[in-house]
């Protein structure tokens, strides 16, 4: 036996490093056995990076508002590979700094794959050659991977994951997104908003599936603004390569086909689990109809020695979230009271604008059979978005009306992403209309719409002409 340890993760990314580091610091010994970069792939080919080039778009495309403003830029460019290439130093930058706090913590990294012998038992493959770990616990955090459509197999030429998309080594001309959800509708902004014609395919009735019509009609407009096509109820169902470019067929619901033409296909229809090869058959996890893990709220599995984490898990699949059970499940390893029963967990899709929400809609909160009203504040009102060009957007709280208990918040708009946390520590610790009416929040800032949606709530707005809560 080469190791014996307390606590084996398998997988590094925002789970699992967050659990090797956590589990080090109460003192368990711990190894975090990677097959790829730390970080995982929300620190290499997700988060990090496409929220980097979001900001390159963002600042590139906004360069022609501030006319308005006063400012005048000419002969701006993009440079394009230094862009990849600054985005590259970040994600190695933080990749260095994940290695660094694992060590700082006492984990052991390991390079390799593993898979389990037993319960207790991994067998490590790596670049180093073979080793066996025997470790007391063991903790899944293999992640997730892009899902496949039939016909369209990546290739990574003319058809890509959001891994390829995010190297790309030019900006295509043309870019066909199949898949209209986060994923597609973030890549697809940032290239459009750097000149490629974009056309997104999505096989569902809308957009975004899953978030309210309110929503959908800002970030339409901002699509539209944009000039990127959207097909909605529509699939694809064949694909022509002929020199540089792709033919896809895509097809309605209405059985009428049509063909769209592009330098590249980026598909983006949603991710599995990671959990072939593991040799989970000779554990006793079991999984549930849906191929997941099942795990309790210490995030055990059904084999007292191995615990899940992150996207191998039910629930939405966010690195903040798997970062959080990671802290739970270290901690129950460890012997202490711990639990995942979270009220609040943030979702943020980063569009042009920003969608963040946290708790319930109105719509989800009848469907659980609960009173629910709702409160909206519009970015148009406040006076720090229309100095920053940012007007088009809103802020909404999901109360009980009998009691103002906050249910759950919508903000569409600029800066929703750093918006949403106070949101999330409201729904969380239940706190009502009044308790955000009556926190001061500083003037002038975006931040005050919570509290002005909070007014309209409650039936005294001071910034719109009437309240505008809904029933």
């Amino acid at each position: 036996m080469d190791h014996e340890v307390d606590v084996a993760v398998i997988g590094a990314g925002p789970g699992g490093y967050v659990a090797a580091i956590r589990a080090a610091q109460r003192g368990l010994r711990t190894v975090v056995i990677e097959a790829e970069a730390l970080g995982g792939e929300c620190l290499n080919h997700g988060c990090i990076p496409s929220k980097a080039l979001i900001h390159v778009a963002e600042a590139y495309a906004g360069l022609g508002e501030l006319k308005s403003a006063g400012v005048t830029v000419e002969g701006a460019a993009l440079d394009w590979p230094a862009a990849v290439a600054w985005k590259d130093r970040l994600v190695k930058r933080l990749t260095g700094g994940v290695a660094a706090l694992l060590k700082a913590a006492g984990a052991e990294v390991v390079r390799g794959r593993a898979t389990f012998r037993d319960s207790q038992t991994l067998h490590v493959v790596g670049p180093d050659g073979e080793r066996e770990i025997r470790a007391r616990h063991a903790i899944l955090a293999p992640g997730s991977r892009p899902i496949e459509i039939p016909g369209l197999p990546f290739d990574g030429r003319f058809v890509l994951t959001s891994r390829e998309a995010l190297a790309l080594p030019a900006i295509p001309p043309r870019l066909i997104v199949v898949g209209g959800g986060y994923i597609g509708l973030e890549l697809g902004t940032v290239f459009a908003m750097l000149g490629a014609a974009v056309t997104v395919v999505e096989w569902f009735d809308s957009l975004l599936p899953g978030h309210a019509g309110d929503a959908l009609k800002v970030i339409e407009r901002g699509l539209r603004r944009l000039k990127v096509k959207a097909l909605v109820k529509t699939k694809a169902v064949g694909l022509e390569v002929a020199g540089d470019a792709a033919r896809l067929t895509v097809e309605g619901t209405n059985g009428v086909r049509q063909t769209l033409d592009a330098e590249k296909i980026l598909v983006t229809v949603g991710r599995r689990p990671n959990l072939g090869g593991l040799g989970l058959e000779n554990t006793r996890v079991a999984l549930t109809g849906r191929g997941l893990v099942e795990v309790d709220a210490q995030r055990r599995t059904a084999d007292p020695a191995i615990y899940a984490i992150g996207d191998v898990t039910a629930g939405p699949m966010l690195a903040h979230k798997a970062s959080a059970e990671a802290l739970v499940a270290a901690d129950a390893i460890a012997g202490l009271p711990a639990a995942f029963r979270p009220r609040a967990v943030p979702s943020v899709v980063f569009t042009l604008p920003e969608i963040a929400a946290v708790g319930l809609n109105k719509a989800q909160a009848t469907g659980q059979g609960m009173e629910a009203a709702e409160a909206t504040f519009p970015y148009l009102a406040l006076g720090r978005a229309l100095t920053m060009g940012a007007s088009d957007g809103y802020f909404k709280w999901t109360f009980a009306p009998a009691t103002g208990v906050l249910l759950g918040c919508e903000i569409v708009g600029r800066e929703a992403s750093n918006l949403i946390g106070e949101a999330a520590l409201a729904v969380e610790k239940g706190l009502t209309l009044t308790d955000v009416a009556e926190t001061i929040h500083p003037h002038p800032t975006l931040g005050e719409g919570l509290r002005e949606a909070a007014e309209v709530g409650l039936g005294w707005p001071v910034h719109l002409p009437k309240a505008g809560a809904k029933q």
